[in-house]
C-alpha cells in the first residue's frame, strides 16, 4: 500500500514540474520578445549611423581643412 500512495505524489509533482516549466517557457518567450524589439531598434539606429557616415565622407576635405584653419 505504501508504493500506491508513493506514485501519485510522484506523478503529481512531475505535473507540477511541467506547469513550473509552462511558466517558466512563457516568461522567457516575453523577454525573447524584448530582446527582439531591442535589437529592432539598434539596427535602427545603426542605419541612422551608416547614412551619417556616409554624410560626412561626401563633405570636402577642403571645408574640413578651412574650418580647422579658421578656428
Amino acid at each position: 500500500m505504501a508504493k500506491l500512495s508513493a506514485k501519485p505524489a510522484k506523478s503529481n509533482a512531475f505535473s507540477e514540474n511541467l506547469l513550473k516549466n509552462g511558466e517558466i517557457n512563457a516568461k522567457v518567450s516575453e523577454i525573447n520578445a524584448e530582446i527582439g524589439e531591442i535589437i529592432a531598434k539598434i539596427r535602427e539606429i545603426n542605419a541612422q549611423i551608416r547614412e551619417i557616415n556616409q554624410e560626412v565622407r561626401e563633405i570636402p576635405i577642403n571645408t574640413h581643412l578651412t574650418n580647422r584653419t579658421s578656428m
